[in-house]
């Protein structure tokens, strides 16, 4: 096996090792999400108890509260997310809303449903956890192979670069090219960081921006 070949198989195993930092997010976004889930589970659970240990007239009343805060917190969850462009406080919205909306129709299915659709709402707390699983099982899937995918389509390009007149290169030439492609990837990584930076200069700058026109909102009001 001569060194450009090493080289590929090295990197086709660091294609399969998910790195530190998407580990880390991944783990973020999975705690994040089953604190939900047991939130959410518990919200249902105290509906659930508030109507087997309450009267009806006392059910309603408590279920028309829930409905108000649920309501509140769904409009402020949208407003947030449409002002400062956030997909993920957008999605936590939509299941704010669904929940909201359960909550609404959960006194008349309690008291006028059948026993079927009765045990059914009993299982809501089971049926958002098993959303949140799936949630986060796909999300895992998907960024790690989306990862995979990244890092093998670089495998083959360093493939084909290795790759000269249907045979691959002399050791000497090959390593030249190994040492070359190094280069190419240390100033490929120097781009990538002063996108970014770039990138988080202009979102300060727009937070700077939006946080100004609030305050003069404020004091036009005023």
């Amino acid at each position: 096996m001569n060194e450009s070949e090493k080289v590929i198989e090295e990197e086709l195993k660091k294609s399969k090792i998910i790195p530190k930092e998407l580990k880390d997010y991944l783990d973020e976004v999975s705690f994040i999400n089953n604190l939900k889930a047991i939130t959410i589970m518990f919200y249902f659970v105290v509906i659930n108890y508030a109507y087997l240990m309450s009267s009806n007239k006392e059910f309603l009343d408590n279920l028309k509260y829930f409905s108000m805060i649920g309501a509140v917190i769904t409009v402020f969850l949208f407003e947030y997310s449409y002002r400062k462009s956030n997909k993920v406080v957008c999605i936590l919205a939509l299941e704010s809303l669904a929940a909201t909306i359960i909550t609404a129709y959960i006194p008349y299915i309690y008291l006028f449903g059948t026993v079927v659709a009765r045990k059914l709402v009993m299982l809501l707390p089971l049926f958002f956890a098993l959303y949140y699983v799936i949630k986060t099982t796909v999300m895992f899937l998907v960024k790690t192979k989306k990862y995979e995918m990244e890092n093998i389509s670089d495998v083959k390009d360093l493939l084909n670069d290795n790759e000269y007149d249907g045979g691959y290169l002399d050791d000497e030439d090959s390593s030249k090219l190994i040492e070359k492609r190094k280069k190419e990837e240390a100033m490929i990584k120097e781009i990538k960081k002063k996108k970014k930076e770039e990138a988080k200069k202009k979102e300060e700058a727009k937070k700077k921006e939006e946080e100004n026109k609030t305050d003069e909102e404020v004091n036009i009001d005023d």
